[in-house]
């Protein structure tokens, strides 16, 4: 499925200036998830960065409890892990069907 991403809607490109922005594609990997995939368990090395294009996420203490917070569509997660070997303090799922973009740990390091 072609996926097609306004970037200017997306709050964490108002501070990428314009004559930056052919080089941010290759960066990001874009990911299709359904509802109810698990995208990182408390605990785990947080692999990157994620931005929301389409969908909500819920984070969760437990697994079995009501979610402590849901983002929305725009929201990003996991910028700390770009510097830090940070463990997510959270379970992350996916509320609905979600497309986030991805910025892995080890293309960020690179670029």
């Amino acid at each position: 499925m072609q996926v097609k991403i306004n970037a200017r809607e997306l709050p964490f490109f108002d501070y990428i200036p314009a004559g930056y922005g052919k080089a941010m594609p290759p960066l990001f990997s874009i990911l299709q998830k359904a509802a109810a995939d698990i995208i990182m368990n408390a605990g785990d090395k947080i692999s990157g960065y994620y931005i929301i294009i389409e969908g909500k996420v819920d984070f969760f203490n437990n697994i079995e409890d009501n979610p402590v917070e849901t983002l929305p569509k725009g929201s990003s997660f996991g910028e700390l892990s770009l510097v830090t070997l940070e463990e997510a303090a959270f379970t992350l799922k996916c509320k609905e069907k979600c497309v986030l973009l991805f910025l892995s740990r080890k293309k960020f390091s690179v670029s």
